[in-house]
């Protein structure tokens, strides 16, 4: 029963990283969308004004060109980092995710071989996840394993907290 708490916990963290990763990558996208438009737009509508009061201004013109070469690169380093793109993995990630994190809540312990081939499928096709959202992730596999305890140097809260816990232990 602890390996398969174990995969429920590690597919739910995962499930929520990757949709939080998809939700970042998604905004970074329409940010960098809502700017390319809104510099094209001023381009368009600097440059109906400087034909309709038909200005022959040359620094006017090179400005515009400077803009409107800023306005390419913003669409080339999207076309490069390709937000929508990523947005996209890690939301098929999190739905992933959250089918094993369901599959592990109906399932029992015959199935946990089932379970982490899926979870290492999973794992193996996801995107990585941008630092920030690491440590939403516990290694549980590092996890140093509780060896001995100090009874005569406990508290009785604790105390309760693990009668609390063996006694689970028991009915699972």
């Amino acid at each position: 029963m602890q390996a398969l708490k174990k995969y429920e916990s590690l597919s739910y963290k995962y499930k929520i990283a990757h949709y939080k990763a998809s939700g970042y990558y998604s905004k970074w996208n329409i940010r960098l969308n809502l700017l390319n438009i809104s510099i094209v737009s001023l381009i368009g509508i600097s440059n109906n004004i400087t034909s309709i009061t038909e200005n022959d201004n040359k620094a006017l013109s090179v400005s515009y060109s400077i803009v409107l070469y800023f306005s390419v690169l913003l669409s080339a380093s999207q076309q490069f980092l390709k937000y929508e793109e990523l947005a996209e993995k890690h939301r098929v990630a999190s739905v992933r995710y959250n089918h094993l994190y369901n599959l592990c809540l109906l399932s029992s312990e015959t199935q946990i071989d089932a379970i982490i081939e899926e979870y290492e499928n999973i794992y193996n096709s996801s995107p990585l996840l941008p630092e920030y959202l690491k440590d939403i992730i516990v290694d549980e596999e590092k996890q140093e394993p509780v060896t001995m305890l100090d009874l005569d140097n406990i508290d009785v809260a604790t105390a309760h907290q693990l009668n609390r816990m063996i006694v689970q232990s028991f009915k699972d």
